[in-house]
């Protein structure tokens, strides 16, 4: 399968991305005809895509188009869509599964075929919407006003997109081919990170998904947080969805090294299954494969982060601020103590992804939480915010020399939640019927 159109990296993210707008464009009855709800997750999946498949995809020839991680130092990648069925073309820009800072995402000499051969360059039309991650759409030019660069290449026309972005373009069936070259603006300097996408936008898929993680949270979450805030729209559109899966579950149990634990004999025994159960089956290990990696890149970032010296300075000075309501002094100095000669050996483990690692790690982390939740001044258990998706226009946020009513007004999924301070869990207090803005 062409390296584009394979992977597992697109729809969670994405289709959240797409979801909050598409849902009140995709009619209700669409998604309610294709979910196919059943009483588990793998099953409820399995027979939403065959509905799906049987309902969409069966007159469409186009397949999503999905690059990996590009990064600033990447040269120009090369992408191609068969769009002859699409009314509505989405181009994404992911922020590649870290943060938005200097994600230049440009799409060099994006051009429109038609069947008799005419290119029309993209950037001569006027886009159905746009959503930038910063500044705005920039027609053939960087913003220093350069031409377009990726790497050493660069491009007369084109557009510059800031991550994460969408530009949706009407087709009307016009056009057989879309191409272009994508990548991070050389201006960027060697920084940044997206993956790009094209998108059928008036897909029924992303308003189905979000259906779909309405009704299994728990296990859409795992997905979410495996796959960068995305998820596998390819799965939907695979031609062997049970390899697909199978595919990526060795792949991830590959990546987790002895932290699988027992995961790569349950992947084994689910061979020779006969196919309903085993793709049922395969798709509960996936879920179960992305809770260990969470956990593995967990404890990773607590050893990266984790100060013991930093942690003794807190526990003396609320020792020293709350003599009698802080009397955990000794008890936390003593642990911190046992920690010390420990760190070395678990950076190692969790190199190698060693499970006994992951699971001392965690409980150090565990420890540092309990030293800095045990602070007095935190009489509180719950902290009253605002949720809002990272795919929110300009993230909610206005720049500096402007206000909030410089936002767009709709595209929003912000909600008045409660943390609980004790196991991180959100309650949703308020959330509007429609896509507006909620904040200060």
């Amino acid at each position: 399968m062409d390296r584009h159109h394979a992977g597992m990296g697109t729809v969670l993210g994405v289709m959240l991305l797409l979801a909050s707008m598409a849902a009140s464009e995709t009619p209700i009855r669409d998604v309610d005809r294709l979910f196919q709800r059943r009483d588990a997750w793998g099953e409820t999946l399995i027979a939403t895509r065959e509905a799906y498949v049987q309902d969409f995809m069966a007159p469409q020839s186009f397949r999503p188009v999905r690059t990996d991680v590009l990064r600033g130092t990447d040269s120009a990648r090369r992408i191609e869509a068969d769009v002859r069925d699409v009314q509505e073309m989405a181009l994404v820009a992911t922020i590649g599964g870290d943060d938005y800072h200097h994600d230049q995402a440009v799409w060099g000499e994006p051009v429109l075929i038609a069947s008799d051969g005419t290119h029309v360059p993209l950037s001569s039309l006027e886009p159905a919407s746009v959503s930038v991650g910063y500044h705005e759409l920039l027609l053939d030019h960087n913003l220093g006003h350069e031409p377009l660069q990726i790497g050493s290449r660069t491009f007369a026309h084109g557009l510059w997109a800031h991550a994460p972005s969408r530009l949706v373009y009407r087709l009307d069936g016009q056009f057989e081919r879309f191409e272009a070259w994508v990548g991070i603006e050389a201006s960027a300097g060697g920084n940044g990170s997206s993956e790009f996408l094209v998108l059928d936008y008036s897909d029924p898929l992303p308003a189905l998904w979000q259906r779909i993680a309405d009704e299994f949270p728990q296990e859409s979450d795992r997905l979410t947080s495996l796959f960068h805030d995305e998820g596998f729209i390819e799965w939907f559109h695979a031609d062997d969805p049970t390899a697909f899966i199978a595919d990526q579950v060795k792949a991830r149990l590959q990546e987790l090294g002895t932290a699988a634990g027992e995961l790569p004999e349950r992947f084994v025994s689910v061979a020779d299954k006969p196919r309903h159960i085993r793709d049922a089956e395969l798709l509960a290990l996936l879920v179960d494969v992305a809770e260990r990696i969470e956990n593995l890149q967990h404890a990773r970032s607590v050893i990266t982060a984790i100060d013991l010296d930093g942690l003794r300075q807190a526990v003396d000075d609320m020792a020293r601020r709350y003599p009698e309501r802080f009397v955990q002094r000794d008890a936390f100095m003593e642990a911190l103590d046992v920690w010390e000669p420990r760190l070395d050996g678990l950076s190692e483990g969790l190199a190698q992804g060693d499970a006994h690692s992951v699971e001392a790690a965690l409980e150090l982390a565990e420890l540092q939480r309990s030293i800095i939740l045990s602070n007095p001044a935190l009489k509180f258990d719950e902290i009253l915010m605002i949720r809002r998706s990272l795919n929110s226009p300009s993230l909610g946020l206005p720049h500096n020399w402007q206000s909030n009513c410089s936002l767009p007004a709709v595209g929003y999924d912000d909600a008045i939640v409660r943390l609980d301070l004790s196991n991180g869990h959100m309650k949703t207090v308020y959330a509007p019927e429609d896509a507006v803005f909620v904040g200060d």
